[in-house]
C-alpha cells in the first residue's frame, strides 16, 4: 500500500489502493479522502494519520472486501450515535435508521458489494429483499433505500465520495395510503347492528362480551388511541373533566408507540366508560385503580364477526379490510372534517407527526361527501 497526496482545487486529497490479498475479492479497492485543508503541512499530517488507520485495520483483520460501503455506514452510525447522545437526533429516527439499514448491510455483506453499479439497488437489491420476504411492501423498501441515501449524502458532505460514487436509487410506485375509517352512516349502522346483536344474545356471557365490545368501539372512536394503548389502559390512567356542561376524559398514555402523552377525548368516550363500569358492577366485577379497563388483549374475532354481520368488513371505496385500527383512523378523519382543531393539535393528541396526519388523512379527505353536522348528529350511545 502507498499513500498518494494530490491537490484538487485548493484542497489536498489522499488516495490509496488496497491490494486483493487483503481485499478478499478480485481487483483492488480505491480509497480516497479529503483533508479539507489547503495548508500542505496540516493536510499531510491528517492524511498520513488516515493512511495509518487503514494499515492498522488491515493488520488486525478488520479490512474486508466490502469495507468501502460498510465503512461509510459505520461512520454514519457513529455520527448518529453521537448526535443521539447529545439529544440532537430524536430516538425514533435513531432506532428507525438502525432497523432499516440492517437489510442493506446483509445484502452488501452476502454479495461482497464494493461499488455500486446501475443495477445494484434497482435490480439486485430488490430481488434480494423479495427473496427474503415476498410480501414486503414498497413503503418498507423505500425506507430502507432512504437509510442508505442518508449514509451516502453524509459521505458526500464530508467529501469521502464524489457524486459519481452515488448509486442510482430505485423508485417505487406510491401505495394507496387511504385509511379505513367509518363514514357517519356506516358508523350508525355499525352501532345499530351491535345493539341488535346484544339484544339477541343467547346467554348472559355472550351478552356481556358484546356489550363490552360495543363500549370499546365508542370509546376508541372518541379517543383516537391505538389498540395497544387501549389494551394497557387502567382506570388510574383516566380522569374526567367538564367543559361547556359536557363531560370528557383526560387520559395519561404511559407506554404508547411514540412515548408518553396526554390525550383529551370526545364526550362519547366518557359515557362509554360510565356504561362499562355499570356493566362490570352488574356482573360482580370489582374495580380498582389498577384494573385494566377492557380486560382483554384483543377484540379481533368478535369485531370481525360484527363487521361481517353489518357488511362493513371491507371499505367499499378503498377495498381495504377494516380492523381495530379503523376506529383510531375514524377519530382522526372526523376531527379533520369537523375543523375545530388544527392538524398540529390532532397530531399531538394522537401521538403522531403532522406529516403523517397531513399525508395519510387530510390529503385523502378532500373529496369525501360528508360534513361536520353529520358527525355531530351521531348519538353518543
Amino acid at each position: 500500500m502507498k499513500l498518494k497526496i494530490y491537490k484538487r482545487g485548493n484542497i489536498y486529497w489522499g488516495r490509496t489502493y488496497v491490494n486483493k490479498e487483503y481485499d478478499k475479492s478480485s481487483g483492488k479497492t480505491e480509497l480516497r479522502i479529503s483533508s479539507k485543508s489547503s495548508d500542505e503541512k496540516v493536510a499531510k499530517k491528517y492524511l498520513e494519520n488516515w493512511f495509518l488507520d487503514i494499515c492498522y485495520e488491515i493488520r488486525h483483520g478488520k479490512f474486508l472486501g466490502t469495507i468501502p460501503i460498510l465503512h461509510l455506514i459505520n461512520k454514519y452510525d457513529n455520527y448518529l450515535t453521537r448526535e443521539f447522545e447529545l439529544k440532537r437526533v430524536k430516538e425514533n429516527y435513531f432506532k428507525n435508521h438502525q432497523s432499516k439499514i440492517r437489510p442493506i448491510i446483509r445484502f452488501i455483506t452476502k454479495n461482497k458489494i464494493k461499488n455500486f453499479t446501475n443495477k445494484t439497488l434497482k435490480i439486485d437489491y430488490l430481488d434480494f429483499r423479495k427473496t427474503e420476504n415476498s410480501e414486503l411492501r414498497n413503503d418498507s423498501l423505500r425506507l430502507e433505500i432512504n437509510a442508505l441515501r442518508n449514509v451516502m449524502n453524509y459521505a458526500l458532505d464530508n467529501e469521502w465520495v464524489t457524486k459519481s460514487d452515488i448509486p442510482q436509487y430505485p423508485s417505487f410506485k406510491r401505495q394507496d395510503n387511504r385509511r379505513t375509517f367509518f363514514r357517519p352512516d356506516e358508523y350508525k349502522k355499525l352501532l345499530r347492528t351491535s345493539k341488535n346483536r346484544i339484544e339477541q344474545s343467547q346467554s348472559n356471557e355472550t351478552k356481556f362480551f358484546r356489550q363490552r365490545l360495543h363500549y370499546w368501539i365508542i370509546f376508541s372512536t372518541g379517543s383516537g388511541l391505538r389498540p395497544s394503548e387501549t389494551e394497557n389502559l387502567c382506570f388510574a390512567d383516566i380522569a374526567e373533566f367538564s367543559k361547556n356542561n359536557e363531560k370528557f376524559l383526560r387520559i395519561s398514555v404511559k407506554d404508547g408507540k411514540t412515548g408518553s402523552r396526554e390525550v383529551v377525548t370526545e364526550s362519547s368516550s366518557y359515557h362509554a366508560i360510565i356504561k362499562l363500569k355499570e356493566l362490570y358492577l352488574a356482573n360482580g366485577i370489582k374495580l380498582d385503580k389498577n384494573t385494566k379497563i377492557f380486560q382483554t388483549k384483543t377484540f379481533s374475532k368478535s369485531l370481525r364477526n360484527l363487521l361481517i354481520a353489518c357488511d362493513l368488513r371491507t371499505d367499499q371505496r378503498t377495498n381495504k379490510t377494516r380492523d381495530s385500527k379503523s376506529f383510531r383512523q375514524t377519530y382522526i378523519s372526523w376531527e379533520i372534517i369537523k375543523n375545530k382543531r388544527n392538524l398540529h393539535w390532532i397530531a399531538k393528541n394522537c401521538g403522531n407527526s403532522i406529516e403523517v396526519i397531513n399525508s395519510n388523512y387530510a390529503n385523502n379527505l378532500q373529496h369525501e361527501d360528508f360534513f361536520e353536522e353529520k358527525i355531530t348528529a351521531i348519538p353518543i350511545l
